[in-house]
């Protein structure tokens, strides 16, 4: 009898979250995908994008990376994929295409003439952005879930679709189950 209010006084602490390593705060992003860069989807897996694309590409995952679940822990994967010679709205560069999860997140077009890019996103896609001096970043919301931004990063001046419920899953995976813990596999 102990025994079964023991498991019970257990099984309590951890359907609050208040158990092991958070796991009862975490939940997977669900929902439909919606669109982002043109003609790409979120959520879509990486076979479903590249078709989507449409035309052969130099496709090359440039990053893997796999964090295996423990008991405490859901599995979690990152991976990059750099599409070189991607046409937006008549400009050339480079697209990154970010997989949370093996689900599109977020798509990174580094062109060419971003000024040029940026003018053309505005006008063909009625997109403004809003700068601000000294920022590096400029945001606009398209939805609830997907933001378009102009930036920059370490590999350059970009324009960006992501969707913001991965985003958020990513976020909450590792601040629940990572917490300072860089063991990829």
């Amino acid at each position: 009898m102990s025994r079964t209010i023991g498991w019970l006084v257990v099984l309590a602490i951890y359907s609050t979250g208040c158990g092991v390593a958070g796991r009862a705060r975490f939940r997977s992003a669900t929902g439909p995908g919606e669109p982002l860069m043109p003609p790409l989807t979120s959520f879509a897996d990486l076979a479903a994008t590249r078709a989507r694309l449409g035309h052969p590409l130099e496709w090359q995952v440039v990053s893997n990376k796999l964090r295996k679940g423990a008991w405490a822990s859901p599995s979690y994967s990152d991976v990059w994929v750099e599409v070189a010679g991607h046409e937006l709205l008549g400009h050339r560069g480079v697209l990154r295409l970010h997989f949370d999860n093996l689900r599109l997140e977020d798509t990174r077009f580094y062109p060419e003439d971003q000024p040029a890019v940026v003018a053309a996103v505005e006008t063909k896609m009625h997109v403004r952005f809003v700068r601000q001096e000294g920022w590096k970043h400029s945001v606009v919301e398209l939805s609830n879930n997907v933001h378009v931004v102009e930036g920059e990063d370490g590999w350059g001046r970009y324009v960006s679709w992501l969707d913001h419920r991965l985003l958020r899953e990513s976020d909450d995976w590792w601040t629940i189950f990572a917490s300072g813990q860089q063991s990829w596999r």
